[in-house]
């Protein structure tokens, strides 16, 4: 009876063993998505009316917007696959009122799609945006994609006025890594997308000078794994936001250090981060959600996400008041990024241990027969 148990588990072990090799055909993943979407961005950059109040800063060659870039950046990896990652980008940029190299219809600046070259066909469509983002739990592939949809300082007015009813600056970047459990040993995936703008403006011979930016902004994140057979199944998922406003010059050309600001939008009201020098200060933040968020896994089964709840905005809003005379540089840039590690036994390794195991349940029958022999 003893023996019947002990050869009844050790096929059964056999059996599962090569039931595991198999795992690998059927659905099996680990999966990293990020997407921000900022939409009615504005900035408003007010001076001394001389009267108490404040007046927009004249549009003159000595004041007002002077130039303006921007950028958009992809990395898409799917490793070890060659040829390696595959970077793509595009910039624009333009100097009040004279030259502009941003498209003035939708979208102002775009870049092609990073994809990875192993993708599976049909991932990785050109401006394929949106939200919830979810695994597909089949698909393999690393994809990462940004635009500028629309800016303030190149698409055309909604109402020219006076005064003149701008059309508020829009963004998106998604990035999205997802591995299928095929068996095949080690494998991991990173992608990054990145936009940006910034620009240049010129504040001279008044008093009370504020520069105040208000947006919406959806971010979504996730992370996901769920393959039987995994022994390391790491998923990450990142969101970064950064706001800075800084004084490169003051009113007579002379160059000026220290004089910065910045703000990360975190879901805290904790005001922006000063430079050494600074004269002015942060006030009237609204910060609903954290637009700097980073949430990973490293078991498996496991779900995590942040904020995933499908293109549900909220605002935020803050002020540099005090800015002093002299030329300054405002700057938004927003990154998302995700990746996958995966380790999984090859089909191979398996089936050895179990025919190994198999061998060692055949000695052991071997040995018994000899004892009883003698």
């Amino acid at each position: 009876m003893d023996m019947k148990i002990k050869r009844w588990a050790l096929a059964v072990g056999v059996a599962a063993l090569g039931g595991m090799s198999m795992t690998g055909q059927v659905a099996a993943y680990t999966y990293g998505g990020a997407y921000l979407d900022v939409q009615d961005l504005t900035v408003v950059v007010l001076q001394d009316d001389g009267a108490g109040g404040q007046i927009p800063v004249p549009e003159t060659p000595t004041t007002g917007v002077e130039s303006y870039t921007f950028t958009i950046s992809n990395l898409a990896n799917l490793s070890p696959n060659p040829p390696g990652p595959i970077a793509t980008g595009n910039v624009c940029a333009g100097t009040e009122p004279f030259t502009n190299s941003c498209s003035a219809t939708a979208p102002v600046l775009s870049a092609p799609v990073a994809n990875d070259p192993d993708n599976d066909p049909g991932f990785g469509a050109e401006d394929n945006f949106g939200a919830p983002i979810r695994p597909t739990t089949t698909n393999s592939y690393a994809t990462a994609d940004g635009e500028i949809t629309t800016a303030e300082l190149v698409s055309p007015p909604i109402n020219p006025g006076p005064p003149p009813v701008l059309t508020p600056t829009a963004t998106r970047v998604i990035a999205e890594t997802e591995r299928q459990d095929t068996g095949t040993g080690n494998s991991n995936a990173e992608i990054i997308s990145t936009t940006g703008f910034e620009f240049v403006f010129i504040i001279s011979g008044a008093a009370n000078n504020t520069l105040t930016l208000d947006f919406d902004a959806d971010p979504e994140l996730w992370v996901e794994s769920n393959n039987p057979d995994c022994t390391l199944c790491v998923a990450t998922a990142n969101v970064e936001a950064t706001v800075e406003l800084t004084r490169t010059n003051d009113a007579s050309g002379n160059i000026v250090l220290a004089e910065g600001a910045t703000w990360s939008p975190n879901g805290v009201i904790d005001g922006c981060n000063l430079g050494s020098n600074a004269t002015h200060t942060c006030t009237n933040e609204t910060d609903t959600q954290s637009l700097n968020q980073s949430i990973s896994i490293g078991s498996d089964p496991a779900q995590s996400e942040y904020s995933a709840d499908g293109s549900i905005f909220t605002n935020f809003t803050i002020t540099f008041a005090n800015l002093a005379d002299g030329t300054w540089s405002f700057s938004l840039t927003e990154k998302v990024s995700s990746s996958v590690i995966k380790e999984v036994p090859e089909p191979g390794t398996l089936l050895l241990l179990g025919a190994g195991l198999a061998g060692l349940g055949l000695t052991s029958r071997r040995r018994k027969k000899a004892l009883k022999s003698q």
